[in-house]
């Protein structure tokens, strides 16, 4: 090669990178760090946040209390309930069987649970379908949850009971349904291939390998050290309170424990294709299906980046991983609060600073603006400025405050947020259910009954509203 032809070879790549920098990262970096100090400060976030470059750390910030009681803050090693996030362990185990030859991904359920007691599911159900959401499994958070008692939930097998010979939601492979359930039958699947436990498998496979020594399975027979507590909202008091179903063991599900460290050992060992092969992680992070969900991995396109990852939420726990497919950045969250005062708020942030405004972070930040301003300015205020959004806001976020409020006793302000709801969702027909309750409460069943039945005529199949308005005498 002549000096002329590495000239331009360097030339090259120097322009190549160039393309490739953003400039305006080093500046959103640091307006995150001012934004997410002051969202601690003012207990706004309750958790941990991680975002990396291959090895640098670019920041790495510990908020709030683990324990709300005897006052222990959360440090950077806290550990925290996983919800969901953990179906990503699941599914690396099912992709490293299938690696070793010990399934196949349209291998039906009886293929490998020959006794399953779900004709429909053993006969029709593949392992592909459960990955992906596709087999039209529903869930297990039903009203059988809701009657166990919580230490009594310990096995796989538990789980299973919940809802096993439950309807299929559609027939397998025509259609998307989040399936808790689906990822239930993974793990017996596991179990009965590795001849010994979920847990132990996940742990001698994955934690174990990775040096992953704080991760986990809690119950609530057992004492986690490090463990904080999840706490859903405020009283009427302003003390918070926790969720007595965080005592229940974890599964191939979700509901482990983990630290922003050890998922970032796990993380590197993904992307180093230390857990599986490069052609199988491609595997598990293409939309095949075009849903947004691969094979234990959520996957999205934010302003032209792809990222996949999993986000976890349950009443007081929220997380998510976030995998930039570009200049090798990963960002981690882990919080003892529920989604949307933890994940929402954080993810909207980090995405941001690394991307770039997003649809999805602007109308998150704009649902925040007229809440402040509703606090500061009142009600009038507020409407006017949601108006001035044109409807380009996160209608999950407002309803969340409407909770907060109500949850703290303020009723009347939960009225008052959801109607801004009503306002800038015109054919929504949830908030306007929603706000009935709460006037139903307040004695207005006049106004009550009026809106029972505005919900109904724009979604005909809420059976809630029938049911109220039957019950008065409507």
């Amino acid at each position: 090669m002549n000096n002329y032809t590495l000239l331009l070879l360097l030339l090259c790549l120097a322009l190549t990178c160039c393309q490739k920098a953003d400039p305006g990262f080093e500046e959103r970096l640091t307006t995150l760090r001012g934004t997410i100090d002051q969202l601690g400060q003012e207990d706004l976030y309750s958790g941990v946040v991680l975002l990396t470059r291959g090895d640098e750390t670019l920041l790495e910030e510990a908020y709030g209390l683990a324990d709300q009681k005897s006052k222990e803050a959360i440090g950077l090693d806290t550990k925290f309930n996983l919800a969901s996030m953990n179906k990503m362990f699941t599914a690396v185990a099912i992709m490293q069987l299938r690696e070793s030859g010990k399934l196949g991904l349209q291998d039906l359920v009886g293929q490998h649970l020959p006794d399953y007691p779900d004709i429909s599911v053993r006969d029709s159900v593949t392992i592909e379908q459960l990955l992906t959401h596709t087999s039209g499994l529903g869930d297990f958070f039903n009203e059988k949850f809701e009657q166990r008692e919580p230490a009594s939930v310990r096995t796989l097998d538990d789980y299973h009971s919940l809802f096993v010979g439950d309807p299929l939601n559609f027939k397998p492979g025509e259609g998307f349904a989040y399936s808790n359930a689906g990822y239930i039958v993974l793990g017996l699947i596991i179990e009965q291939i590795a001849g010994r436990n979920y847990y132990d498998h996940i742990k001698e496979e994955i934690f174990i390998p990775l040096a992953m020594n704080d991760s986990g399975w809690g119950h609530s027979d057992t004492i986690v050290p490090g463990l904080a507590k999840a706490y859903v909202q405020r009283d009427s008091l302003g003390f918070w309170q926790e969720n007595p179903y965080l005592a229940i063991k974890g599964s191939s599900a979700g509901g482990g424990f983990s630290t922003v460290g050890d998922l970032s050992k796990f993380v590197k060992a993904l992307k180093s294709n230390s857990l599986v092969s490069a052609n199988t992680l491609a595997e598990m992070t293409d939309d095949r299906f075009e849903n947004g969900y691969g094979y234990g991995f959520s996957l999205r396109e934010l302003n032209g980046w792809k990222v996949y990852g999993h986000n976890g939420g349950f009443p007081g726990v929220s997380g998510e991983v976030d995998i930039f497919d570009q200049d090798d950045l990963v960002a981690i969250s882990l919080s003892n609060r529920g989604p949307r005062s933890g994940w929402a708020t954080m993810r909207s942030h980090l995405r941001e600073a690394i991307v770039g405004k997003t649809e999805e972070s602007q109308s998150f930040q704009r649902a925040e603006q007229v809440v402040a301003t509703y606090e500061a300015e009142g009600q009038p205020a507020a409407l006017a400025l949601a108006e001035s959004f044109a409807g380009e806001l996160d209608e999950r976020q407002l309803i969340h405050h409407s909770e907060q409020y109500y949850e703290a006793g303020e009723r009347l302000k939960g009225i008052d947020i959801l109607e801004i709801v009503v306002q800038s969702f015109p054919e929504s027909w949830f908030p306007v259910s929603i706000m009935a309750d709460l006037q139903i409460e307040g004695g207005d069943t006049t106004t009550a009954v009026a809106n029972y039945k505005k919900s109904l005529a724009l979604n005909p199949d809420n059976r809630w509203a029938t049911d109220r308005l039957k019950e008065l005498g409507e």
